[in-house]
């Protein structure tokens, strides 16, 4: 304690600086505090799914109009002339697709990203043909995303391993 006492402001705040280096959060303490701010009420989220198919449900309402019209005629006997068959292209209606029956696909955003070089490796000198060198190097990254889901407001971190090649030419004078 006698030592820091010791020390003008200067050389105080030198070691300071040297000796302790502030670290990053984890990512659990991260997540914690994202989830926090946008993790959403069940109850909440039950009422956003719930409107949202009230929001598609005029749709389904038009289709059933259209069915019901159809079944009119065909079943009154009018003849509307002769058909053509068109092919008509598929639409799927609403916002949604599932994979699997019932199971609808995330929809997420992403809150950030960040890239972190993990290590450089350097491949050597290739000679393409008589006039240029090529020297090529290996970077490897990690990639890392943040996502919130839209639906619920819980946080997914993915860590991406990338490698990038990096071909440096020179040309032979």
């Amino acid at each position: 304690m006698k030592e820091i006492k010791d020390l003008n402001d200067e050389a105080f705040e030198e070691r300071l600086r040297s000796e302790f280096i502030p670290r990053s959060a984890d990512w659990k303490v991260e997540r914690r505090i994202l989830e926090s701010v946008l993790l959403k009420d069940e109850r909440e989220v039950k009422r956003q799914r719930l409107a949202g198919y009230l929001r598609h449900a005029w749709i389904a309402s038009i289709g059933l109009a259209a069915t019901l019209v159809v079944t009119l005629i065909y079943f009154a006997g009018v003849d509307s002339g002769p058909v053509e068959e068109v092919d008509l292209p598929m639409v799927q209606a609403g916002t949604e697709v599932s994979t699997e029956a019932g199971k609808p696909i995330l929809h997420l955003r992403s809150l950030g990203g960040s890239k972190q070089l993990i290590g450089v490796q350097d491949k050597g000198w290739v000679q393409a043909d008589t006039d240029t060198v090529t020297r090529e190097y290996s970077y490897e990254y990690i990639d890392t995303v943040d996502l919130v889901n839209e639906e619920d407001g819980s946080v997914i971190r993915m860590e991406i391993p990338r490698q990038e090649i990096v071909n440096v030419t020179y040309q032979v004078i």
